[in-house]
């Protein structure tokens, strides 16, 4: 080959650019896109998961910060949900002159108490109230349409503690039955409003019998 030769000269340039542009080619990297995906696992940020309420994510949009915090809260203390209502009766009998409390015991624990129970369906609030007195005590009288007061206890349910409020409505007793559904399970007992007043357990409960005798003097 003459490399004086211009046309030899530019086939040999020729020539020469394609094997160098090969050998670049071959010479470079693989491409990205044959490379296998690189796996990144980015950390938690130090102090999102401190506590129940506090860890609320970012990407939580549906339920807001207050509300995962009040029903973390409800699950942590069963007092923190809404009461339960239950009707109750307070039997009361005039013996002489004086004013009589009658008192009931509870099946599972027996300390005394007042006739209760949950609502009934298809009857109001102190229709309720009297037949509860009439199955555990056995006792019909004049009830009462309107609450003379109000308490709550803690009563342990199969799901858990629950507090209830009872609604306490006077029944003013006429007579007792010989038999009830809760005779022999039940131990009853008519005392005087302060006696009665120191056997219950809750307080409130009490200060609604030691205000019985007032109220049942405006009963004619």
């Amino acid at each position: 080959m003459c490399l004086n030769c211009p046309s030899s000269m530019r086939r040999y340039g020729m020539r020469r650019t394609a094997v160098r542009a090969s050998l670049q080619s071959n010479s470079h990297p693989p491409s990205r896109a044959c490379e296998p995906p690189t796996l990144t696992v980015s950390r938690p940020r130090a102090g999102r998961v401190s506590d129940g309420c506090g860890a609320v994510s970012k990407q939580n949009k549906k339920y807001p910060r207050s509300q995962v915090c009040s029903s973390v809260r409800a699950m942590a203390d069963p007092t923190k949900t809404p009461p339960s209502i239950q009707y109750a009766a307070l039997p009361w009998r005039r013996n002489n002159a004086a004013v009589e409390v009658m008192l009931v015991t509870s099946r599972r624990s027996g300390r005394w108490i007042i006739p209760k129970g949950w609502p009934m369906k298809h009857k109001p609030p102190h229709a309720a109230a009297a037949r509860e007195a009439l199955e555990e005590a056995g006792v019909v009288g004049r009830i009462g349409k309107q609450p003379i007061g109000m308490f709550s206890y803690n009563k342990l349910l199969k799901r858990g503690q629950v507090v209830c409020q009872v609604k306490v409505f006077s029944l003013e007793v006429i007579r007792q039955k010989k038999t009830w559904p809760d005779k022999g399970r039940r131990q009853v007992r008519w005392l005087s409003p302060s006696d009665a007043a120191r056997t219950v357990e809750e307080p409130l409960l009490g200060a609604i019998i030691r205000g019985l005798p007032k109220r049942s003097a405006n009963v004619p």
